[in-house]
């Protein structure tokens, strides 16, 4: 690294609360390694990557950047070893992302969750129940949305977790018969539903969103490949670099 001069980066989230720390954790942790001809493993990249989500949430699962390093749909465990077994794509449903556009603190959030943990035995437990019962449906191709619906209303439970803004994109998603559910931490950030196979008035439902003053993206695609260096993209910046520095 010592003939590479410092740089200063500004990076641009699209929707915030989607794992987008790790995401950028996960595309610097490769980029850096790549620069200085290190280890880009992707098993390497996925453990530098959780160090810097360490800085964001002080005890992220590892979840967010385990998906973003070797992509797909993944079931994960936080274990000791952190059990993760692949779901196969074609099976997994089309969502609907909403943005609250409602700030939030992950870290704040799982701290006051972890404090009131012992008295959420029975809610957590079920979680877990429903976590399996849904990687079961999805590997047979089936639906989930009963599970979301569940998984939402115990997530309610946990301090700090939701908001009138969460519950309300929930209740007006399920108006038009698409089971929604926060993700990550809650607080704010994203809601994400599950669109019916037969979902006749999807547009309809996005206007209802929009008008409320929240940000819908439809276009988003699941299964895809985690991290990796698009070299267009990479010429491109060195170009760029070399032609600053002459």
């Amino acid at each position: 690294m010592a003939n590479v001069s410092p740089r200063s980066m500004k990076v641009k989230v699209r929707c915030p609360g989607m794992g987008s720390s790790a995401s950028y954790c996960c595309s610097l942790a490769l980029a850096l390694l790549t620069l200085c001809e290190g280890d880009s493993s992707i098993t390497n990249v996925n453990r530098i990557s959780y160090q810097g989500e360490k800085v964001f949430h002080g005890t992220p699962s590892g979840v967010d950047n385990t998906a973003c390093s070797f992509g797909g749909c993944l079931m994960y465990n936080k274990t000791g070893h952190k059990d993760m077994s692949p779901v196969p794509a074609k099976t997994t449903p089309r969502l609907l992302v909403i943005n609250s556009r409602q700030p939030h603190n992950t870290a704040d959030i799982v701290g006051q969750v972890r404090e009131q943990r012992h008295k959420l035995t029975s809610t957590f437990k079920r979680i877990g129940e429903i976590t399996r019962e849904g990687e079961e449906r999805l590997r047979a191709g089936k639906d989930i949305s009963s599970l979301i619906t569940e998984n939402h209303n115990l997530l309610n439970k946990l301090p700090g977790v939701s908001n009138t803004h969460t519950d309300r994109i929930v209740e007006i998603c399920r108006d038009y018969g698409v089971p929604a559910k926060i993700t990550g931490a809650g607080g704010g950030g994203v809601v994400i539903g599950i669109i019916p196979t037969d979902c006749a008035n999807l547009s309809e439902l996005i206007s209802s969103l929009k008008t409320a003053g929240y940000q819908v993206l439809t276009s988003l695609k699941t299964g895809v490949r985690g991290v990796e260096i698009v070299r267009d993209c990479v010429e491109a910046a060195v170009s760029e670099c070399l032609s600053e520095n002459v």
